[in-house]
């Protein structure tokens, strides 16, 4: 599943575990072999990071605080210890926005942040939102100027490029 998408409301985040407990229900009310293992349902709740190129090019991506508030919604609606809900750190989804839509200023960042001690960070152990947050400061550079919405007429950093489809 995917949280965090344009026009989302609270209600469609919260179907999200619903519909885990519709399939959990359809399941339990069939029949079963003898010795068939019960079910359990695993979901996997990503959050959006719009893209170039795409449609998606010109939307706001929610900050961390918000992805943050709809992945207690998606917790707080799981009722059964059958369903086990696994998401990414909103905070990096965020720094992966940030570099999807970002432009050549952010190589100064890339390289403060290298300077400040950020190493693998996809893997959360070492992963440290406050270092990138410093590296930002340090450069000038507000990270809600590349996940904030576009407006159609502006120059978007990747215009440059010509992949044969026109805006």
């Amino acid at each position: 599943f995917m949280i965090g998408l344009p026009y989302e409301t609270e209600e469609d985040v919260a179907g999200i575990p619903d519909l885990a407990h519709k399939i959990l229900n359809i399941y339990f009310a069939m029949p079963r072999e003898k010795g068939e293992r019960p079910a359990a349902i695993n979901m996997s709740v990503s959050s959006f990071v719009p893209k170039p190129f795409t449609p998606f090019q010109w939307s706001e991506q929610n900050n961390f605080k918000k992805l943050q508030d709809k992945q207690k919604i998606l917790v707080q609606n799981i009722k059964s210890k059958k369903i086990t809900l696994s998401y990414h750190e909103s905070k990096l989804a965020v720094l992966e926005g940030v570099f999807a839509r970002g432009d050549r200023r952010l190589c100064n960042v890339l390289e403060e942040a290298y300077k400040k001690g950020c190493r693998m960070d996809s893997w959360s152990e070492y992963f440290s939102f406050d270092t990138w947050q410093e590296a930002f400061e340090t450069c000038g550079i507000p990270m809600d100027e590349y996940t904030r919405e576009r407006s159609y007429d502006e120059f978007l950093p990747w215009d440059i490029i010509d992949i044969g489809v026109n805006k």
